[in-house]
């Protein structure tokens, strides 16, 4: 039986936003890079304060004044989706900590082949 209310949609969206970021930023501190990606969760859920221009689609539409409509599955709501909220929270806390951050922050690409 499914435990995650979590979309293939929203989770595919969340893990290309944690890569970006961790690539975007392995120059700032191991602090720094956590806040950043965990202000993921806080995208999804329609908070863009934290956002900044190169991932957000929002904070681009806000500039040049135009309305920008995301994919149903590509966001949640923290008062109508609070299961789903509080369960990628936990997934946040775990994975996105400064321990955790640590170990990506390094300017080494990965992939090399």
């Amino acid at each position: 039986m499914k435990v995650s209310a979590v979309t293939n949609g929203l989770a595919s969206h969340i893990k290309y936003y944690y890569g970006a970021c961790v690539k975007q930023y392995c120059h700032l501190s191991t602090e720094e890079l956590s806040k950043k990606v965990c202000n993921a969760l806080e995208h999804i859920s329609g908070n863009h304060e934290g956002c900044c221009d190169t991932f957000c689609y929002d904070k681009k539409a806000q500039k040049l004044n135009v309305p920008y409509f995301p994919p149903a599955d590509h966001r949640i709501c923290k008062e109508t989706d609070a299961k789903t909220y509080n369960q990628l929270k936990e997934i946040f806390n775990l994975y996105a900590n400064v321990e955790q951050m640590s170990y990506c922050n390094h300017q080494f690409d990965t992939q090399m082949n």
